[in-house]
């Protein structure tokens, strides 16, 4: 990452972490606005929904333009070429963006750098590699390297990914999976807090480790091991699982869950906490799989209602606690943004009283019948 946008990432937190002291009334708007004064950010920024809207579009008009380039010269330049010329211009677009323009948070960049990087990974497939690990590989390094050098959370988890899908094609693709798997709670718990880093990269480190939590997870688990997720991205003809491989993952299936929930309390880390509470769901569903006890409904009940009455007990557990706070906990958001729970809860109010689509009733044609004679025709529709 360049050090002009590091600089700028850095002063955008600390600003963004100021509009949260000020929200929840722990700073006054006095020592807000000092704070925006000795860490200004000079840095072109959208909110939420422009930048939605501005990525969509750069996406739609790059990829237009790139088809376009391909129908006008794809006839005499297709090849390899053509996927590298196409990268090289969006590589080019992103340098702009983020540089001169000096865009952050913007859309448009992230569009940009997406097709970098898509079309960086079409020129590494147009190559004709036999083995697909080394296109894998490739498309992951490409990503990592956009990553590193933009700042984007996004292609980090992409990187890793694609890192996972290209350790999948070897025959110690298990292996390489529950490595990856140790190795995301030192990058979560240290490397995304490490302050040496800017914020950008703190978030690609978090976001790269969650990914490879993940997939560690389903690397240990006893029905991903049966059904041969892993070695189902190679050439599939690993045999059946021995005995004490089963056994491995029975334990990895009932153990990482909690594990990974215990390493979430003892770093803080909401994002480690809801990943063991995601595995712990998922290793009720495996053993819901291979232990049918009632039917689907009635599990599924079963557990909404068991999590939601540990929800509610450690909730007036930490309220009746003096400052409402026990060993670091506390059920009170602090210094975050109101407006995030606020939209959480218009969304539920709007699906729960949103109406139901109906089908339109069509009337068929009903004949009323008629008299004839005379001078006319009477009758009644």
């Amino acid at each position: 990452m360049r050090a002009d946008a590091a600089q700028a990432d850095r002063r955008h937190a600390v600003r963004t972490a100021a509009a949260a002291w000020r929200s929840a009334g722990a700073i006054d708007d006095a020592t807000q606005r000092a704070i925006e004064a000795a860490y200004p950010d000079d840095r072109a920024r959208l909110g939420l929904g422009l930048r939605i809207l501005a990525g969509g579009a750069g996406l739609v008009g790059g990829g237009a333009l790139a088809g376009l380039l391909f129908s006008m010269f794809g006839g005499s330049v297709i090849g390899s070429a053509f996927w590298l010329f196409l990268a090289a211009v969006f590589v080019a677009a992103t340098e702009l963006q983020t540089g001169r323009l000096r865009r952050a948070d913007a859309g448009a960049e992230l569009a940009t750098a997406i097709l970098a990087v898509g079309f960086a990974c079409g020129w590494i497939a147009s190559l004709d590699f036999d083995a697909a690990v080394i296109v894998f590989a490739g498309c992951a390094l490409m990503a990592a390297l956009a990553a590193w050098r933009w700042g984007h959370a996004s292609l980090a988890a992409v990187a890793a990914f694609l890192a996972l899908l290209s350790a999948g094609q070897s025959p110690f693709g298990r292996i390489l999976w529950l490595s990856a798997g140790a190795v995301a709670i030192p990058m979560i718990a240290h490397l995304a807090r490490s302050p040496r880093l800017p914020p950008a990269h703190r978030r690609s480190s978090w976001a790269a480790g969650l990914v490879g939590l993940a997939g560690g997870y389903v690397a240990t688990n006893l029905y991903s091991l049966d059904h041969r997720w892993v070695h189902w991205l190679g050439d599939g003809t690993d045999p059946a699982p021995a005995a004490w491989a089963r056994i491995a993952a029975i334990v990895g299936t009932i153990v990482i869950p909690p594990f990974v929930f215990a390493a979430g309390l003892r770093y803080r880390d909401r994002a480690l906490l809801a990943a063991g509470a995601v595995f712990a769901a998922a290793s009720l569903v495996t053993l819901r799989h291979y232990h049918p006890i009632g039917p689907w409904w009635l599990s599924l009940v079963l557990g909404g209602i068991a999590c939601l009455s540990i929800a509610v007990g450690l909730r007036r557990r930490l309220e009746a606690r003096p400052a409402h706070e026990w060993a670091g906990f506390t059920a009170r958001p602090l210094f975050e943004d109101p407006r995030l729970l606020e939209a959480a809860q218009a969304a539920a109010v709007l699906a729960a009283i949103s109406p139901a689509a109906r089908l339109a009733h069509e009337a068929g044609f009903e004949g009323g019948g008629g008299r004839s004679g005379g001078g006319g025709a009477t009758g009644s529709a």
